[in-house]
């Protein structure tokens, strides 16, 4: 708005105009243009019209009846679970521990017991374990060609 008469104001101007405090700056305009008070007057018989209508009147006894209704939800001691157990876990360990013991005692499901070692120890037998502890007490841990490849890595001759 830059105080020409001669020029029309845009949507974004008449609604600042409409809800500012001051609006005294460009009425002549409005008054003389005939484009700009349709306008003008649109926009005011909206605004009227959404200021006349009202929320519905509520009564003291509806509101009252609310407020009785959420004031005994809020009293009223929380619902108890299943046998009165007020913790979900509890529950769901009980229905665990059913089940782990219907697959314990259900037939087919229990292990076969451990056989019997099926070699007695002779004295064959012994002599052999003993030949085998002796063989790998004696033999050393690291294989020959790690020496041979150590060898690399030291600057004095390798023993074979």
């Amino acid at each position: 708005m830059s105080g020409e008469n001669n020029r029309h104001f845009s949507d974004d101007e008449l609604i600042l105009r409409l809800y500012s405090e001051s609006s005294a700056s460009g009425g002549g305009h409005i008054a003389q243009c005939d484009s700009c008070r349709e306008r003008w007057n649109t926009l005011v018989r909206q605004r009227e019209a959404f200021a006349d209508e009202s929320a519905p009147a509520l009564s003291v006894e509806f509101l009252q009846k609310q407020r009785r209704g959420i004031l005994s939800g809020i009293h009223q001691p929380a619902p108890s679970s299943v046998l009165g157990l007020r913790n979900a876990w509890v529950p769901t360990v009980v229905a665990a521990l059913l089940v782990m013991g219907l697959i314990a005692t259900t037939p087919g499901t229990k292990r076969p017991a451990p056989k019997a070692a099926s070699t007695q120890l002779t004295p064959e037998v012994a002599d052999a374990a003993w030949y085998e502890d002796a063989y790998s007490a004696s033999q050393p841990v690291e294989p020959r060609a790690a020496s041979a490849i150590r060898g690399l890595f030291s600057e004095g001759p390798v023993a074979r």
